[in-house]
């Protein structure tokens, strides 16, 4: 059973605008219908951590992250909860060419995947809802980044 997602559009925007807009951790919050947004506890580097906010439905939840790829105009990542053991691995990744590529993935973590959507059908439609808000957060990124580069 699929356990990630990965989105990918071409844009002409540098990876420079593109770094600038994936690294703003509440960008995303303007884009998808789950997460509400994010504070930084420490400063943006690698190691440093957030809280999250989420919300489906009338469930809400927040999460505190870490960041753990942090490669300017390049990657930015984040592990949700526990390094070791994670919720999730979530990222964007900037590839460079005549025309740029942002991608966003998200990997569920084994041992929450095992608790939390415990059969197929599950993990499907929690996958499915992810890969509905990723797509939106693509494009919309990609759209901020094209206007900024016009």
């Amino acid at each position: 059973m699929k356990t990630n997602v990965e989105i990918s559009a071409e844009t002409t925007a540098s990876a420079e605008v593109l770094w600038d807009l994936i690294s703003d951790i509440s960008l995303p919050a303007q884009f998808s219908r789950e997460f509400k947004g994010a504070e930084w506890i420490t400063p943006a580097a690698l190691g440093s951590q957030f809280v999250g906010h989420n919300a489906v439905g009338e469930f809400t939840w927040s999460t505190t992250s870490t960041v753990t790829g942090y490669t300017p105009n390049e990657v930015f990542e984040w592990t949700v909860e526990d390094v070791n053991e994670p919720v999730a691995i979530w990222g964007f990744r900037v590839v460079r060419g005549d025309v740029s590529t942002l991608t966003m993935y998200a990997t569920i973590g084994d041992s929450f995947r095992e608790r939390r959507y415990p059969t197929d059908a599950a993990l499907a439609e929690r996958m499915a809802m992810w890969e509905v808000n990723m797509r939106d957060t693509v494009d919309g990124i990609v759209a901020l980044a094209e206007a900024a580069h016009s």
